[in-house]
Formats: C-alpha cells, structure tokens, sequence
C-alpha cells in the first residue's frame, strides 16, 4: 500500500499522543502506536498504557487502500524529525513488516508489527453525555494540578475532581494538606469525573475547541471527543472525600482583606529568601495593624521578614504557620484583586477566597509552630 502524509502534521500527533505511550507493560506491544490509514484522506495514531487511550486523527493523507500497523514511535519521530524543509511531504510503501519512507535524498525502511494485538479501548454505549466548556474546564484542571497528591496509595486524591448535583457544578482537588474548589451554577444531569494528571497533560495538547462532550460510562470509564482527538481513561480506586464541611462558611473567623498581588509579592520574597521546600511561613499580626509573613526554613537555619498591609482587619490578632510552597500555591489559584484570609486560631485551616465571590475557596493546613 502506498501512503502520503506531511510530515509536520504526523509530527505534532506523536507528540500530542506521547504522554499514553506505554513503557515497560505487558502486552510489549503496547510501546508502540497503533496507526490507522482510512479511506477518507484520513490516519489516526492510537497511544495506550491501559489507564489512558488517546487516539488523534491526521488529515491531508492519500493512499490505495486501507491498514491498520504497529510502529515504534521513538523510531518514527527521529526520522521525520531529522528530514528537511524540502521534505515536508513524503511518500510511503506500507508493506506486511516494513514501512519504507521515501525523502529528498534516499530512503528508509522502519520495522512495523501487526496491529491485532494492539487492545482497545472503548466506550460504554449507554455513557451518559456530559456538554462542557472546553475554554474554561482545561484552566481548572491545570490550576487543579498544583493541589493534586502523587501518592500512589491514594490514587483517588491524584486527580481532579468534577462534578454536579443539585444544579451545581464543583471541581475540586487535593493532597489532605491544601485544597481547592469552585463551584458554579450549572443545569444537566448529575455525574462525577476523575481527572489524573496524565489526562490533564493530554488534555492540554489536544483541548482546543469551545465546547467538547465528556461521556461518563457506568464501569468506571470517561472518554472527551474533540473534532479531531478522542481520549478514553480509567477512573482510580476510591471515593473522593466529602469536602463540603471544610469550605463551608465559617463563623468566628478573623477575616483580613488584602491585595492578592502584594500577599503574593510578599510570599515570593520569603521564600526567595529562604529553601522553597522546606520553608515554613508564619503569620501573624499585631495590635499595629501590620500583617507580617516570617519566613523559616526548618532545613538550614534561615529566616526571613516581610510586611504586608491589611486594608481591612475584623477580628482578633492571630499567628499561624504553613508550609511556605502550599501557601504560595493558594495565593496563585486565587484571580486577581482583594482576597480575603479568615483564620480561626493557629489549629485550624486558613480558608482564602476572592473578595468579589466567584465560588473559588482555597484551604490550607496549619504547621504545628
């Protein structure tokens, strides 16, 4: 069978496709990708680790027939990777265990394996179809990113949560130590969705049209349909934990507003200061009115201060310690303007929130000071 393709095009899907390329799994041939030639001007390349299937369409192809056969992808990259500008088109001779790719200056022959082996992975027919906003769910999934767990005991808390009842839509995530949640009026049927980070990356290269269909099959399965790109994925082990009691309001609180540029200014500077990771920020204010960040790091002895001004205090002085990279990565969630940060006492979470309220709370653990 002889095939056309432009070489660019096939470039882009093998890195869109890369993340669900499988390593070291049995079946073997799961390293490889699948390759689809249709009789439609059409090729799709097929990833799958057995927790995610992606499948991407290329158009702009020509062929004498159809075929379906298994390829290294590493192998197929390098090569077109390593062709001219000349040869941004190229001619192929699919043969039963070879494909044979013709260039500008010669030719090279790449070994291919039958695709029988090659599982699917597919959809429940009776999936319930879930319509979303694909401009606004792929900047929550990434913003949930920073708050997901990478405990491998606890798969559940790996990914982003999605769902809604009672005409509500929430996204949530969380490694037990800082979450957060949105929340959004939302009419449609009721459902829950795991988002794991491997999906979110796929996600990010392929999500581009306005509105996409989550489908949510009653075995544990959600597959996303975009005009060119379907990805199927496994939901893990576990039922997501109620957080409704943690971002509910809360009375007795000392509330501060402040400028959520001049909080993340001043968390920036402490922690520049001092070890990201191991740095354990305090704070606290006093009968002045100053807000204060004092910055620790609980490896190697260093400290550091940093003053910022409340606009407006109601409550008590308090003290209070977090982790420093926690603490920074609530203040990123948060959208521009005045944020308010309500702390109950130095036991208990901080609970952050924008001041004009747009359903999105943050919560961190407190550090033992």
């Amino acid at each position: 069978m002889t095939l056309k393709f432009n070489v660019s095009e096939v470039l882009k899907a093998l890195t869109a496709i890369s993340p669900a390329i499988a390593k070291k799994v049995t079946p073997p041939i799961l390293e490889n990708i699948k390759i689809k030639v249709k009789d439609n001007g059409t090729m799709v390349l097929v990833a799958n680790d057995l927790e995610v299937y992606i499948a991407k369409i290329v158009k702009n192809v020509e062929s004498d027939g159809v075929k379906e056969f298994c390829i290294n992808p590493k192998d197929l990259s390098r090569f077109l990777s390593s062709l001219n500008k000349a040869d941004e088109r190229v001619a192929c001779d699919v043969e039963d265990t070879n494909i044979v790719i013709h260039h500008s200056r010669g030719e090279i022959s790449i070994p291919t394996l039958s695709a029988e082996d090659y599982s699917e992975m597919k959809m429940d027919d009776d999936a319930k179809a879930i319509r979303l906003d694909g401009t606004s769910l792929l900047p929550w999934l990434n913003v949930g990113l920073d708050f997901v767990a990478n405990d491998e005991l606890r798969p559940v808390l790996c990914s982003v949560y999605l769902s809604r009842s009672e005409g509500v839509m929430r996204f949530a995530s969380t490694d037990a130590h800082k979450l957060i949640s949105s929340s959004m009026a939302s009419d449609g049927d009721d459902f829950e969705a795991f988002f794991t980070q491997k999906v979110v990356r796929l996600l990010g290269m392929n999500l581009t049209d306005d509105t996409t269909t989550l489908r949510v099959g009653k075995t544990g399965r959600y597959s996303i349909r975009t005009s060119d790109t379907l990805v199927i994925w496994l939901a893990p082990l576990g039922k997501y934990p109620n957080f409704s009691p943690l971002i509910a309001k809360r009375s007795g609180d000392t509330v501060i507003k402040l400028s959520r540029n001049e909080l993340r200014e001043s968390s920036v500077r402490t922690l520049v200061s001092t070890d990201e990771v191991t740095t354990k920020i305090v704070l606290k204010t006093n009968d002045e009115g100053e807000g204060l960040l004092m910055g620790e790091d609980l490896g190697k002895g260093k400290k550091s201060l940093d003053k910022v001004s409340p606009i407006e205090t109601n409550g008590g002085n308090f003290e209070i310690a977090v982790k420093g990279s926690f603490f920074l990565d609530a203040v990123d969630a948060l959208d521009d303007g005045n944020v308010l940060l309500m702390i109950k006492d130095s036991r208990s979470s901080i609970m952050l929130t924008n001041e004009e309220d747009n359903g999105k709370v943050v919560i961190v653990m407190p550090l033992v000071i």
